[in-house]
This record gives C-alpha cells, structure tokens and sequence, in this order.
C-alpha cells in the first residue's frame, strides 16, 4: 500500500507520507507474506462470503508474529468483504471470519 501524496503547489513535486518502515526483522516475514499471498489467492480466487472475484486475504486469528504467514487463519475476500469484516464485528463472526467473543456469545445467550 502506498502513503498519501501531498504537494504544496504547482512545480513542486509531490511526497509520499505516511509510509511505514517495516522492521529488520517483519521485512522478511512481509515479504515472504507477500509472494505466498499471491500463491493463495490463485489458489483460492473467489471470496469465501460473496464468491466474487478475491483479492485481499483476511487474518481470522490476527498477524501478529508467525500468524502473519499462517495459512490455516487465512480467508480470501473481496474488498468490499474485506472492509466490512473489519467494520462489522458482528458481521464477520457470523460469517465465521472472526472467532465470537465472550460478549457476543453471552448477548446472544440472553436472547434466546
């Protein structure tokens, strides 16, 4: 992903900010992520929601550390899946992107 571009006026160029510097030791991790993000996703073209064309991966368990390149918590996704995975916790807990919490089980204990 890129940074945003800014530019103050006409003949100036334009910077990229916002960028951010992977570590010494997540830029390896980020790039193995990277080249075996590309194997998944031919592998796995459609979005597991809508069966649309696929081209995010989203992480069901999270990435931190060694979870980054974890195939077992991987999903593919479209992008607007994807986005709202992240926007609707809810949501994605019932498409099972996301383990239900302790909260989300009990409310739905109470209803019931």
């Amino acid at each position: 992903m890129g940074g945003i571009l800014s530019g103050q006026g006409k003949g100036q160029k334009a910077k990229t900010v916002g960028m951010r510097h992977a570590s010494k030791k997540r830029a390896p991790q980020l790039r193995e992520f990277s080249q075996r993000r590309k194997f998944y996703l031919a592998h796995n073209p459609k979005c597991r929601v809508c069966s649309n064309r696929a081209s995010e991966i989203h992480h069901s368990q999270g990435r931190i550390g060694s979870m980054l390149n974890n195939e077992e918590h991987w999903v593919s996704l479209c992008r607007d899946c994807h986005h709202k995975a992240h926007m609707d916790r809810r949501w994605a807990c019932s498409h099972g992107l996301l383990p239900k919490p302790a909260w989300l089980m009990a409310e739905e204990l109470r209803e019931q």
